[in-house]
C-alpha cells in the first residue's frame, strides 16, 4: 500500500521513536511490503543522516531519482495512508470525507508493516480475487508494481470474528465479501449481514459486492476455455449454453444467480413471491433455447428430486477457474472482460491494487 510520509519538521536526530518508525517504513518498502511515498526534502534528510542505516540511506537515494515515477502512482490508486511524522499518536477511526490518517508511533513496532491482510470468507476466494487485482494493474500500466498481501481464511460465518481480531492487533486490512444474495432485493447472507453498521479504521476496509458470490464475476468465456481445456468437465457444455441463454434476456441475472448449484423451480417462484419483486418470474419464461418441462413451464414443482431451471457447474468451479487463470494471458484475459463484467473487475481491481501494491525494483 501506498504509504504517505507527511508534516514533516527536519528533526531526525532527536527523537527515537521517530527514527524506528521511519526505520520500519523504509524497510517494508525494501521488503516489496509498501510503498513509501514523501517530500523530497525528507529523502534528502534521510540521505544525509547518521541515524538511518547505509541500506536505508540508500533506498531514500533511490526514490529521490525515480520521484517522478512516484508520483504517478497516487493517481491510480483508490485508497493511501498517510502518516503524520508530527504525531505519535492519532485517532484510528476513520473520518467520513478524511483521508485516511496514523500517527507514526502506529509503525514503531516493526509488525504493523507487514504486508495488508486480505480477508476473504475462504482462501479460494483470495486468489481468484488477485487476479482481478492484477488486471487492473495491467488496465493502468502500473507493471513496475507488484500486489502483495497476505491472504486470510475468513472460515465462512467466521469471517466477522477473524475481521475483529484483525482490528483489534492493529493489522491493516482489506476485507471482501460477497452478498449471497440471490435476487435484486433479497436479502444478504449471514456472513454480510454481519458486517452491518461496521466502521472503517484507518488502517482497514471492507466491501460487501452486490454479487451473489465470487463466482458471478467470472467472465463467460473464460468458463468457455475451461470447458475447452478440460479443466471442466465437457459434461458441463449444456449448463454453459444455459447459463448463456439466461444471460441473454437480462444480464443482471449473472450477479444472482447461483454458478455452482444453479436455480431450482421453486427457490426461484418463491423468493419472487417472498419479496413481491417478480425478478425470476419475468426472466425464465422468456428464456429459449433451454429444456422447460412442466414444473418449469408452470414455474411450479412438487417432484420428489427438485427440478431446476438451469443446473450448476458444481463447488469446484472457482478452483478449475483459478487453474485456467494461471495459464492465460493478460491479453486473452482481457478479451474475455467484456462491457457487463469490465467496470465490477476495474472497481474492484482498483481496491485490491490500492491496499496491496508494492515495488517491484528495489
Amino acid at each position: 500500500m501506498l504509504l504517505k510520509l507527511i508534516n514533516f519538521q527536519d528533526d531526525l536526530e532527536d527523537n527515537e521513536y521517530l527514527e524506528i518508525a521511519l526505520t520500519n517504513l523504509f524497510n517494508s518498502h525494501l521488503e516489496k511490503k509498501h510503498i513509501i511515498f514523501a517530500t523530497k526534502e525528507l529523502f534528502q534528510a534521510v540521505v544525509s543522516s547518521n541515524v538511518f542505516s547505509r541500506r536505508v540511506r540508500n533506498l531514500a537515494e533511490y526514490l529521490l531519482t525515480n520521484y517522478r515515477e512516484l508520483r504517478a502512482i497516487p493517481e491510480k490508486i483508490s485508497a493511501y495512508i498517510e502518516i503524520d511524522l508530527n504525531l505519535q499518536q492519532v485517532d484510528l477511526n476513520k473520518q467520513e470525507g478524511m483521508p485516511r490518517r496514523l500517527g507514526y508511533g502506529f509503525f514503531i513496532d516493526s509488525e504493523s508493516v507487514h504486508r495488508t491482510n486480505f480477508l476473504c470468507e475462504d482462501l479460494m476466494d483470495c486468489n481468484f480475487y488477485k487476479f482481478i487485482g492484477d488486471f487492473y494493474k495491467n488496465e493502468v500500466d502500473a507493471n513496475g508494481l507488484v500486489i502483495n498481501l497476505e491472504f486470510r481464511n475468513g472460515g465462512g460465518s467466521g469471517t466477522k470474528r477473524n475481521y475483529d481480531e484483525l482490528i483489534r492487533n492493529n493489522k491493516m486490512c482489506l476485507c471482501i465479501l460477497d452478498s449471497d444474495k440471490k435476487h435484486p432485493y433479497g436479502a444478504k447472507g449471514d456472513t454480510s449481514l454481519a458486517f452491518n453498521g461496521v466502521a472503517d479504521k484507518n488502517f482497514s476496509h471492507h466491501i460487501v459486492l452486490e454479487m451473489h458470490e465470487a463466482e458471478s464475476l467470472i467472465p463467460m468465456g473464460l468458463i468457455n476455455k475451461a470447458l475447452e481445456s478440460g479443466k471442466i468437465s465437457r459434461a458441463h457444455v449444456a449448463v454453459y449454453d444455459s447459463f448463456l441463454r439466461v444471460f441473454e434476456v437480462d444480464a443482471t441475472a449473472k450477479k444472482y444467480l447461483d454458478h455452482k448449484k444453479g436455480l431450482e423451480v421453486n427457490a426461484a417462484a418463491e423468493i419472487d413471491e417472498r419479496l413481491r419483486r417478480e425478478y425470476w418470474k419475468n426472466i425464465i419464461p422468456r428464456v429459449n433455447g433451454i429444456p422447460k418441462n412442466r414444473c418449469v413451464t408452470r414455474l411450479e414443482c412438487e417432484c420428489r428430486e427438485p427440478c431446476k431451471v438451469v443446473a450448476g457447474f458444481g463447488d469446484r468451479l472457482l478452483a478449475h477457474i483459478i487453474e485456467e487463470l494461471e495459464e492465460t494471458s493478460p491479453r486473452k484475459l482481457r478479451s474475455f472482460i467484456k462491457d457487463d463484467l469490465y467496470d465490477d473487475w476495474f472497481t474492484i481491481g482498483k481496491e485490491i491494487f490500492s491496499w496491496g501494491c508494492a515495488s517491484n525494483k528495489q
